[in-house]
C-alpha cells in the first residue's frame, strides 16, 4: 500500500505560499533568471545574446579618441585640412564602424598665433578693443572648423567633445594629451619626404615621440595630395 503523506500543518503552509511568492517575484523582475529555468512562469520571455551584450556594453566606459584637427591652408576656414578630414574619415570607418555608443570622440584645435600680424595688416587698431575683436574673430574662424566635426558625429550618434587651445600644435597636442588621457591619439600626416620635414617639421612625428598615449598616423591619399606637398 502506498504510503501516506503527513499532513502540513498551518505554518508550514503558510511558509511554503510565502517562498513561492517570493521566487513569483524574482522571475517578474529577472528576465534571465526566468529564462534560465525550463519551467518558467507563462510569458517569461527567454533574454536574447545582443540584449545581454547591449545590457553589459552600457555599463563599460566608451573609448575615448582625441583628434588634432586643423584648417585648410588652401581654403581656410572653416574648412578642414585634407589630413585632418581623412584622419576623421578612417577613425569613423575603421575604429567605430557601427558601434557608436562605444566610443567618444575628442577633437582639439590648435590656433597658431599670428606674430607678425600679416593676417591683420589692413587693419587700424585705435583701443584696446579693437585686438579683443581680432582674437575673438580668430577664435569664431576656430569654432566653425569645430563645428563641422561635432555637427558630423551628432548625425550618426557619436558622443564628442571640441575645444580650442593656442601655441605650438605639436607641444600643444602632447600637453593636452597628458591634461585629458585619451585612449589613443589620431593625426592625420602629410606624408612628407625628409627633406620636406627639415624645414617644415610634422605635427604627427613629434606626437609619435611624445605623446603620453598610443599614437595612430593617417596619409592623407596621394590623389588628393596638392602641387605643394606642404599645403594642405
Amino acid at each position: 500500500m502506498e504510503k501516506e503523506k503527513p499532513k502540513r500543518t498551518k505554518n508550514e503552509r503558510a511558509t511554503t505560499c510565502q517562498m513561492s511568492s517570493k521566487t513569483a517575484t524574482r522571475y517578474a523582475t529577472s528576465p534571465s533568471l526566468a529564462a534560465q529555468n525550463s519551467g518558467g512562469f507563462e510569458g517569461a520571455r527567454p533574454v536574447t545574446g545582443g540584449e545581454r551584450e547591449r545590457e553589459e556594453m552600457s555599463h563599460i566606459e566608451p573609448t575615448r579618441v582625441m583628434l588634432g584637427v586643423n584648417e585648410s591652408t588652401l581654403k581656410g576656414y572653416p574648412h578642414p585640412s585634407i589630413s585632418s578630414r581623412r584622419a576623421f574619415d578612417w577613425t569613423l570607418q575603421k575604429i567605430v564602424r557601427d558601434n557608436t555608443t562605444g566610443f567618444k570622440l575628442l577633437f582639439l584645435h590648435v590656433q597658431v598665433p599670428d606674430e607678425d600680424g600679416s593676417n591683420d595688416m589692413d587693419s587700424i587698431y585705435a583701443s584696446p578693443d579693437d585686438f579683443t575683436d581680432m582674437r575673438n574673430r580668430e577664435k569664431t574662424r576656430g569654432l566653425h572648423l569645430l563645428e563641422f566635426f561635432v555637427h558630423c558625429c551628432h548625425e550618426i550618434g557619436v558622443a564628442c567633445e571640441a575645444w580650442i587651445r593656442q601655441g605650438d600644435p605639436k607641444e600643444v597636442i602632447c600637453h593636452e594629451v597628458k591634461r585629458v588621457q585619451p585612449d589613443f591619439l589620431v593625426v592625420g600626416s602629410r606624408g612628407l619626404g625628409p627633406f620636406q620635414r627639415v624645414f617644415v617639421g610634422t605635427v604627427s612625428e613629434f606626437c609619435v615621440k611624445h605623446a603620453e598615449c598610443p599614437v595612430i598616423t593617417i596619409k592623407r591619399p596621394v590623389e588628393e595630395t596638392p602641387e605643394d606637398p606642404i599645403d594642405d
